[in-house]
């Protein structure tokens, strides 16, 4: 390998593009003082990577750059290349030619370029390491730098034995090795650290996760016990259900078998009634007479009362009318006064929802001009730093520039001030250690307090949470209590309201009427039932009975006339019997005072029907009620002229005029229509009162539920704050262990830098001037870069505060939101209560109008009752005179049907046991109807507690699957070591793990014992009460855990490995470089005897290590003695001698490793003559091992030259070649001038 080609261009004097063209062997370079021969030199040098401005022989790396001259303008760059040929053998089969390019530019940026592509200062000297070309090599030899190189302390002169042993790229592998190392060691230290920390966390997350483990397996077994005991239970009430549904369908069946007979009884008694009829023709064509008669005078006297009570009436509501329509005036005014107000209002809510969205728009604009000041501010932030990226390179440039001049004046000056800055390092640091831990032990004193205070807030908390459980639960099973109550009660309720649409216990000729079977000759939607509009007290329920007798079915009308016509209609349609009332005088004469043990009946009866009253007054006229009747029966011997209709006892027995006597009790005697609506009206009342009270009890609990949230809610913040105080403690533990031991290590390393401190500061005093120049200019720039850090904070805290300003301004947008949505709300309600008011406002003056209307009606209405009330007495006076003469046609057709009746009667009693039997089925029909409603409540509310408990239909559960898997234990699916801590000794007999089951093994389960799965059911509920809070998620972190833990082991595992293999990769560097170096150095030292003699012409000279012991760092003492002379030192030696000396070694490290070229600048100069010739000599000898670039001025060099170039300085301060080639076998040279020249 050879330098084929030097290209300059703006170096220092070269100004102009200039190219230097090599061969092989001696080239000179000559010219005058001053014109810049030694620039080439230089610029060689540079190009390899040259970091210290002064040693080329400038104060900074931009001085290298042409400066310009009184004519010329200054260079901005300046770039020197150097081309290399044949360089397979050294650099590789890859490389035949390599171009080595550097350009520098005024900005301070330097470039490196391997054949056109850019690369780094580190790519070259690894490219030429051990080549003997570099920045450090024996390839270099400048005027001034041979006392130097003979003068510098031995460790420094092993560099070029290093490089002339070709371990130069062993010991930077050694040294990236021990960088590794290190890095390792502090990778090991981290790792380990948290290896003992995620240990410790394993221990708690371990109890955690076995505690959430088990109450996942109790939950299982508790969820699949309690799904096969629900449905168990469902199909048990559903089997009840069935078998209710069965009897309920026996019993209609009975009913329908009942019914039949009834109506066959019915139409047998039918015929005995036709053969009455033709005695009732006859009766009623005699008494029709008399009944034509009285139901005249009857009608007009009724009328006429019905008339006077019609008016008394209309008269009290005219007054009802006029009040109402006052009020409804005064309403009228209230209401439109209310809505003018809250027309105000809206009107005012508009002006506050247009200044709302105003805000609105104003504080967007505000969010929006300050996320535009955030984003200015991240434009100045990234500016910012990338100045101080700027810097920070200009810095490294810096500190490189000190280093590289360290290590050209003293490489104890660059440990010195290495050592100086680790000090200060360590001081910094072990301050900063130490000030770590007063802050570590300040914030573990504060965790302690906020831990003590944490856990007793924790177990307010859980005592809390504990006791509104328990109040939630019991409310919620009173809740459910009171569902089941009430559901019992509502079935029972549609069962009786079922019966009263079915009319069920009145005839069949009510039950005609009341379904509207004969609407098309009479209109019964105007009938009423009696029963339906009485109102009786349960202590007197069975005395009203006896007292109302048939009349319990009765329907009201209005008249006699309507009475019979419906009657005919029964009859020819053969609809059954009915019974009818109709308004009559029934007002009975008595005796002149009633004994006090009688109450008049019509007192312990109510209605809320003004018809109903007055037809319960007639039915009732004449009838009371006492305590025994034999306390009546007593009076009535004593007193026969008592009048009276019927007297009924409190149980029931009952006595009427005629001397009838009614009593007695069935067991199985059904529910009567008074009865029945006694039991609507109760349990109405009872479930509005039950409902009051649920709806109490769910409010209660729903606010249970709420504080119960609100109380876990607590809990699990404070458990979080508790994990989450553990975690800091650990990381504060380890972060504390790892500031001490790296106080202690820094206090240790301290104490050495001191005592190598001083041991270098007294051996080296005399470089502190220049050491403290490098480290000024190294102080300014990490000044400037402080300054710039400084504005970024600067510029970080605006950024900061405009962010906070950002997320005020968006909270304060939030709230203008809420109020505007609140206002735009208010202006809605306000809007739809003037819409309610304008209605209410019509509704009012449409009833006022009605009511205007009503009164104008009510008191035409009036005038012609008055009319008819005069012309009704007019009728009765004449009706009264022809009466008295029909009623003794009469009194002999009544003895004949009186026989009649007997027989008619005895074939009814048969109907009515008949009947009763049929109310007894009809009502055992009722209870089963009841049981099923019952068992139908039971179902639903077993679902919806499936449902809400795990949502699932408890129709599709199978309750053997569900028992299978109850009885089988869960599984995690992760690989988890948790043992339960709690369980009991291993059983035998344990569930075996989880799986699904087969068809074969539902079909293999026999049915299990209910009654101890019911008690293990409420034990497991009440096992996972008292676990307490468990922390579900605590199983997955603990697995993640774990397997961090066990990543981390594996990542220690490697750091171990790797530690090995950098040791023992350490070890063989130092064995192959050890032997390297000796036998190199062998070779040198014999080279350098034999060379130091040829030149000397005698003399002693010898190589000797300072250490044998450790060769490796052991500095190179050298021995030069010439002829005649004793010197002790190789300072005694003169210039000349010196000189020689240094070409000695040169050479005779040529002779074990010669470089592909060498650089000697003015080395000759102190030479003679005869020296000068001995150096020529030698120097042509190894012509064919190295090549040989000359800057001289001596002739005999200049003469031995295969090439020479002049440099002249035509123009001032700019250099230029002139090239010249001898031919050394025809004596010839040639000449020619040039700035861009190349040998000819």
């Amino acid at each position: 390998m050879f330098l084929k080609e030097v290209s300059i261009n703006g170096f220092k004097s070269f100004a102009d593009p200039t190219q230097l063209s090599l061969e092989p062997g001696v080239t000179a370079i000559v010219g005058p003082n001053g014109c810049g021969k030694s620039n080439i030199a230089d610029c060689i040098r540079w190009v390899l990577g040259e970091q210290s401005a002064k040693a080329l022989r400038g104060g900074k790396m931009q001085d290298v750059i042409f400066e310009g001259t009184d004519i010329r303008k200054p260079h901005s760059i300046c770039e020197v290349s150097l081309l290399f040929s044949d360089c397979a053998k050294e650099l590789g089969d890859g490389f035949h030619e390599v171009e080595i390019k550097r350009i520098v530019a005024r900005d301070g940026g330097s470039n490196y370029f391997i054949n056109g592509k850019s690369c780094r200062l580190k790519d070259i000297d690894k490219l030429f390491m051990d080549t003997g070309i570099g920045q450090v090599s024996y390839s270099f030899m400048v005027q001034g730098q041979i006392d130097q190189i003979l003068s510098s302390n031995p460790a420094e002169r092993r560099i070029i034995f290093e490089e002339a042993a070709g371990i130069t790229r062993y010991k930077a592998q050694r040294k990236e090795a021990l960088n590794k190392l290190a890095h390792v060691d502090a990778n090991l230290a981290r790792v380990t650290d948290v290896i003992e920390e995620v240990g410790r966390q394993i221990g708690s997350l371990r109890r955690q996760a076995g505690k959430a483990l088990r109450y996942k397996r109790i939950s299982h077994r508790l969820k699949h016990l309690d799904l096969a005991l629900s449905s168990h239970e469902f199909s048990d009430i559903e089997a009840n259900l069935n078998a209710a549904s069965e009897h309920s369908k026996e019993f209609t069946a009975k009913v329908d078998e009942l019914r039949k007979s009834v109506s066959e009884r019915e139409a047998g008694l039918e015929n005995q009634k036709e053969s009455r009829t033709q005695l009732y023709t006859d009766l009623e064509t005699a008494q029709q007479g008399i009944f034509d008669l009285r139901s005249k005078k009857d009608q007009a006297k009724n009328q006429a009362k019905f008339a006077e009570s019609r008016i008394e009436d209309i008269t009290y509501r005219l007054r009802q009318i006029e009040d109402e329509v006052a009020n409804l005036e005064r309403r009228y005014e209230d209401v439109q006064s209310r809505s003018q107000g809250d027309d105000e209002v809206r009107l005012k809510q508009l002006d506050l929802v247009g200044s709302s969205d105003e805000i609105f728009e104003s504080r967007t604009k505000e969010l929006v001009e300050v996320q535009e000041q955030i984003a200015s501010a991240e434009a100045k932030l990234q500016n910012e730093r990338r100045l101080i990226e700027e810097n920070d390179v200009s810095i490294t440039r810096l500190r490189t520039d000190v280093s590289h001049l360290e290590v050209t004046l003293k490489t104890d000056e660059v440990k010195q001030s290495s050592l100086k800055e680790d000090k200060n390092r360590l001081i910094q640091e072990a301050t900063v250690f130490e000030k770590h831990l007063q802050d570590f032990n300040q914030r573990n004193k504060n965790l302690e307090s906020e831990k003590a205070e944490v856990n007793k807030s924790l177990e307010a908390k859980e005592k809390e949470s504990e006791e509104l459980l328990g109040k939630f639960r019991e409310v919620q099973v009173e809740i459910q209590e009171m569902d089941r109550e009430l559901a019992r009660m509502a079935a029972h309720l549609n069962v009786l309201n079922d019966l009263n649409k079915k009319f069920e216990g009145f005839s069949e000729g009510a039950k005609a009427l009341l379904q509207g079977r004969i609407d098309a000759v009479v209109d019964t939607r105007e009938f009423r039932l009696l029963a339906k509009h009485i109102a009786v007290d349960s202590a007197e329920l069975r005395a009203a009975e006896a007292l109302l007798g048939a009349s319990l079915d009765a329907l009201l009308v209005d008249s006699a006339k309507i009475a019979q016509t419906v009657v005919q209609q029964l009859e020819v349609r053969k609809l059954g019997k009915a019974c009818l009332q109709f308004p009559v005088d029934s007002s009975i004469g008595g005796a002149s005072k009633v004994p006090e043990f009688l109450v008049p009946a019509t007192t312990m009866v109510s209605s809320d029907d003004f018809r109903t009253s007055q037809a319960l007054e007639q039915v009732l006229a004449g009838c009371y009620v006492c305590e025994d009747l034999d306390s009546f029966l007593n009076y009535w011997q004593d007193n026969p002229n008592f009048s009276f209709s019927k007297v009924s006892a409190r149980n029931g027995n009952l006595v009427d005029s005629q001397g009838w006597f009614v009593g007695g009790h069935s067991k199985n005697e059904p529910d009567s229509i008074l009865e029945r609506g006694n039991q609507i009206r109760e349990l109405k009342a009872k479930i509005d009162a039950l409902e009051s009270e649920l709806e109490a009890k769910r409010k209660t609990g729903r606010e249970l539920d709420k504080k119960l949230t609100k109380t876990n809610k607590g809990l699990e913040s404070l458990k979080s704050r508790q994990q989450e105080i553990a975690r800091e403690e650990s990381v504060l533990e380890s972060e504390k262990r790892a500031a001490q031991g790296s106080l202690e290590k820094a206090q240790e390393r301290l104490a050495q830098l001191q005592t190598v401190l001083q041991e270098l500061e007294e051996a080296h005093e005399k470089y502190a001037a220049k050491l403290v120049k490098g480290q000024g200019e190294l102080e300014v720039a990490e000044v400037i870069v402080a300054d710039k850090r400084a504005k970024v904070i600067e510029v970080e805290n605006e950024l900061l505060i405009l962010r906070e300003d950002r997320e005020k301004k968006r909270e304060a947008l939030s709230e203008v939101q809420v109020e505007l949505a609140a206002k735009k709300q208010q202006l809605e309600s306000l809007e739809r209560s003037l819409t309610e008011m304008k209605e209410r406002l019509v509704d009012i003056e449409t009833l006022r109008l009605q009511r205007i209307e009503e009164t104008a009606s009510l008191k035409s209405q009036r005038e012609d009752l008055t009319k008819k009330i005069e012309k009704q007495h007019s009728l009765e006076k004449e009706v009264v005179e022809s009466l008295e003469s029909a009623e003794a046609v009469t009194r002999g057709l009544r003895d004949r049907l009186m026989a009649q009746e007997k027989e008619i009667a005895a074939e009814e009693s048969q109907l009515a046991e008949v009947r009763k039997e049929l109310q007894s089925f009809e009502a055992a029909l009722n209870k089963e109807a009841i049981v099923v409603a019952e068992k139908k409540s039971q179902m639903r509310y077993l679902s919806e507690e499936i449902i809400r408990e795990y949502d699932l239909e408890l129709g599709d559960i199978d309750w053997r699957r569900e028992y299978f898997l109850a009885n089988h234990k869960l599984v995690e699916k992760l690989a988890l070591d948790l043992e339960d801590e709690e369980a009991e000794a291993p059983d035998p007999n344990r569930a075996p793990e989880f799986k699904e089951p087969t068809e074969e093994d539902i079909e293999a389960l026999e049915e299990p014992d209910w009654k101890p799965i019911e008690t293990e059911v409420t034990a497991l509920r009440k096992r996972l009460h008292s676990m307490g809070p468990v922390n579900l998620v605590a199983i997955e972190e603990y697995g993640e855990l774990k397997e961090r833990h066990e990543f981390l082991k594996t990542q220690s595992d490697d750091l171990w490995n790797s530690k090995e293999q950098l040791l023992e990769a350490i070890d063989n560097i130092n064995q192959t470089s050890l032997a390297q170096f000796q036998e190199t150095f062998k070779q040198v030292r014999e080279n350098f005897m034999f060379t130091f003699d040829k030149l000397f012409g005698g003399g002693k000279a010898d190589l000797t290590l300072m250490d044998s012991e450790d060769p490796l760092e052991s500095g190179i003492e050298i021995v030069a003695q010439p002829p005649g002379t004793r010197l002790k030192s190789i300072s005694l030696l003169s210039g000349g001698q010196k000189t020689m000396t240094a070409v000695s070694m040169l050479f005779a490290i040529y002779m074990v490793k010669p470089s592909p070229f060498c650089l000697l600048d003015e080395l000759d100069a102190p030479l003679d003559d005869a020296n000068i010739g001995r150096f020529v000599d030698i120097l042509h000898q190894f012509t064919k091992q190295s090549q040989f670039l000359i800057i001289t001025h001596n002739k005999r060099t200049i003469a031995s030259a295969d090439t020479l170039y002049g440099v002249t300085m035509q123009e001032q301060g700019i250099s230029k070649l002139i090239s010249m080639r001898f031919n050394r076998e025809s004596g010839a040279a040639e000449e020619v001038e040039t700035a861009e020249a190349s040998p000819s």
